[in-house]
């Protein structure tokens, strides 16, 4: 691999055939995900890149806005592959304010 290619991709781009095409092999997924309070009924939407983590956190009561409504069940989540779109997704459900409409929205994430 040239110098500059390397020096521009790093160690994640590789060559293919005759010209170069990245090849993204170290990338980070976006997770948009939605929980239900097991206390209230309410919901949560939240962005992560390690879902797993995040729902350790909002269970233990390290989240200040959660912490009160805890325990949290995942009840929806969706993967994407920029936090650009997470954060698009994220603000288009935020902005549904009837429950029933989210509801709705959350079957068919």
């Amino acid at each position: 691999m040239p110098k500059l290619a390397r020096k521009i991709y790093g160690p994640i781009a590789q060559w293919q055939c005759a010209r170069f095409v990245p090849i993204y092999t170290n990338f980070e997924m976006f997770y948009i995900y939605v929980l239900q309070s097991g206390k209230h009924g309410t919901y949560y939407i939240g962005v992560t890149q390690d879902i797993k983590n995040r729902m350790a956190l909002h269970n233990r009561g390290r989240v200040h806005s959660t912490k009160s409504k805890k325990p949290w069940k995942l009840v929806a989540s969706k993967t994407v592959l920029t936090m650009s779109e997470a954060m698009a997704e994220e603000k288009r459900l935020k902005a549904i304010k009837k429950r029933v409409l989210l509801e709705r929205t959350i079957k068919h994430f």
